[in-house]
Parts: C-alpha cells; structure tokens; sequence
C-alpha cells in the first residue's frame, strides 16, 4: 500500500468507527478514557456533555476501536499511520498549514489525501483531509465526531504531502 492509500484507508476506518471528537485528541483509545478524564480534556463541561451525549446517541455504532480526536490529531494520525509523519509529532492545524511537510498547492487543484484548511486572518482554525471529488474527512466536531462529507466553501487554503 502507498502512503496516500495508507492516509485514506486509516482515516476511512476511523469514520466508519464513529470516533469522537475530542479537543486535544490525538488518537487514544476511546475506551480508555474516563469520563473524568473526558472533562478533564475538553475546554468545558458543557463540551464535555456534548461528547457524552456523542458517544451515548451513537453507542452502536461505536467500536472497541474507535479512538479520539480533535481535528489535527486526526490529520497527524493518518499521516503518522501512513509513516509520513514522525511518531509522537503534534501540531496544531495552523502549524501544519505553514509547515515545511507540505508544499502549497492552489485549491482549485486539491486531490485525494491533499490536507485543506479554514483559515481567518491568514490562520488555520480546522483541517482535513480530502478523500475523493468533493469529500474531506476531518473531526468536525463535539455533536458530529470524525465524517467523511461534501467540502463547503469555508475550505479554503490547501497543501500537499510529498508521498511516496
């Protein structure tokens, strides 16, 4: 398997997991973490009882493998996985966008395993991944976990890894 097949099959596995996201997730088990340790994690304990009510509303559909995310522990993730990336390496999305990893690539020309960014005043807030025509995977969220979905128009900067 390529690396950029490796980035696709590992992100598609963990949407198809239904894994969490987490602020500060970075890929932990999700069955390991505590509730108190959840709380710990996240910004509030209101986001803290989104997640819950996340994992709680979706129980079926989560796995003993689903793991936990925020969106650029996703990202590092599949690219660690795909022996892209360093183990243990971490950043945040802004980071990863000005990072030397990656080459600038104009959006318009975006393709699968292309990382594409939500910026505001020249400053990455999100990133995903691009799997196919218009789909991103990314971890959209306390209420959504990791998806797979139709990129909107707030994607807007985007950067290639060099795979090989």
């Amino acid at each position: 398997m390529t690396q950029l097949e490796k980035v696709l099959y590992y992100a598609e596995k963990q949407y198809s997991r239904c894994s969490p996201y987490v602020w500060s997730g970075q890929g932990q088990k999700l069955k390991s973490i505590t509730l108190e340790k959840l709380a710990d994690m996240e910004v509030s304990g209101n986001d803290a009882g989104r997640v819950a009510k996340f994992v709680y509303n979706n129980k079926d559909r989560i796995t003993k493998d689903s793991k936990i995310f925020d969106c650029s522990g996703f990202v590092i993730c599949c690219l660690i996985y795909a022996g892209y990336l360093p183990k243990g390496y971490d950043s945040t999305a802004d980071e990863l966008m000005k990072s030397n990893y990656f080459e600038r690539v104009d959006f318009n020309r975006r393709q699968p395993g292309d990382l594409i960014f939500k910026c505001e005043n020249h400053k990455a807030y999100h990133v995903g991944i691009v799997t196919h025509d218009s789909f991103v995977a990314e971890a959209r969220g306390r209420d959504y976990g990791v998806v797979n979905r139709l990129q909107d128009a707030v994607w807007t900067e985007c950067r290639r890894p060099r795979y090989t």
